[in-house]
């Protein structure tokens, strides 16, 4: 059956030219040059158990249906994308959003399953679909599942049985498979549940770390991708305000308040005065400016606190520095994606001036 499926050519590989993305080894993408295909249609109204079959493999693997995944976006993950996402619905894609990327060469191939092959020139293992009039789809899976398996640094499959419709008079004979499948399906959002259930009890160094974790891992890959064209508008940075009473707020990303601590907040308030950036190692020149920052957004009146807070972040022998603008990072990459994140925190390369690069009319101070 195998030989069928695919014709003695190079490795049956599917190469993109400029991917937007980067897969994992255990995600398998449906591409379909006509998103309203019978082909596409049939997948649609069966994914639960196509998942199902796919979660099933010894690799545990995704099935990705990208008009689908569409649907599963949160607004926490819109708005973190795009802060100033004004709520509009998002746009719906097909399934060949990934055309444009293909090389000349594969520009013309048929409704297929997609598996990464090599990241380093965005290579896929091709698996061509055929008419279900030719073969079933439950027959091609299972044939699939083979591929999957050598392609996989040739471990061996696990054998099950699957059910898989092949008419819609079918759908009712294989719900149990979903129920059997639900441990699957929860895996990654019980995960994900855990550690935000846990986030209100720890410290808020532990704080800082989950949130900063969950935002990296979050948006990778096929998701951001999709995200990305349904929601096509374009990222924008937001204005900074600080008020009298020297509130960080990000009004065009509806009112964002940043919260930090009133010595990390005096630290970024003294970089955010000082366009031209400041050498780490030369703080202490700019201690006095400092500490009537310290003073304006701190309840602590004892001197000798204060001084001593002063003392360590100014001396050049201790990371306390670092410490306090890895804080003012993670505090704005609560909220929005690294990408824009970056623009409003303290950066630069060891030893040279580290400043705060958001351009400087884009600042209010009231």
């Amino acid at each position: 059956m195998l030989d069928s499926l695919f014709p003695k050519e190079e490795k049956y590989l599917v190469h993109f030219d400029q991917l937007l993305f980067e897969p994992l080894k255990n995600q398998v993408i449906y591409y379909d040059p006509q998103p309203d295909s019978a082909c596409s249609k049939y997948i649609k109204s069966h994914l639960k158990s196509i998942k199902a079959f796919f979660r099933k493999l010894n690799f545990a693997y995704e099935f990705c249906y990208l008009p689908e995944m569409v649907d599963q976006l949160t607004e926490e993950q819109v708005r973190y994308r795009f802060p100033n996402w004004d709520g509009e619905p998002l746009q719906a894609i097909g399934n060949d959003i990934l055309k444009p990327f293909l090389s000349e060469k594969n520009k013309d191939i048929k409704a297929c399953f997609l598996h990464l092959y090599d990241t380093e020139d965005n290579s896929f293992s091709y698996y061509p679909l055929k008419d279900f009039s030719e073969m079933s789809l439950k027959a091609q899976l299972m044939g699939y599942n083979k591929v999957l398996d050598d392609d996989f640094w040739g471990r061996d499959h696990i054998e099950f049985s699957i059910s898989l419709p092949e008419t819609e008079d079918d759908v009712a004979a294989y719900s149990e498979l979903h129920e059997e499948q639900a441990q699957y399906v929860s895996l990654q959002k019980r995960f994900v549940y855990d550690i935000e259930e846990d986030f209100e009890k720890e410290s808020e160094k532990v704080m800082h770390e989950l949130w900063d974790y969950l935002s990296n891992v979050r948006m990778l890959g096929i998701s951001e991708f999709v995200l990305n064209c349904a929601v096509p508008i374009e990222k924008r940075l937001s204005r900074l305000v600080v008020d009298e009473k020297y509130n960080i707020i990000l009004p065009d990303f509806k009112d964002l308040h940043i919260e930090l601590g009133p010595l990390p907040k005096a630290i970024f308030l003294l970089f955010l005065k000082h366009e031209e950036g400041i050498v780490f190692k030369c703080i202490s020149d700019y201690r006095e400016e400092l500490e009537g920052y310290y003073r304006a957004v701190t309840n602590r009146v004892a001197k000798s606190v204060i001084d001593s807070s002063l003392d360590a972040v100014t001396d050049p022998t201790r990371n306390i520095l670092n410490e306090k603008c890895s804080l003012i990072r993670k505090a704005f990459v609560m909220h929005m994606d690294k990408g824009l994140a970056e623009n409003y925190c303290i950066t630069g390369e060891r030893g040279e001036r580290k400043r705060i690069t958001l351009p400087r009319n884009l600042v209010e101070w009231r």
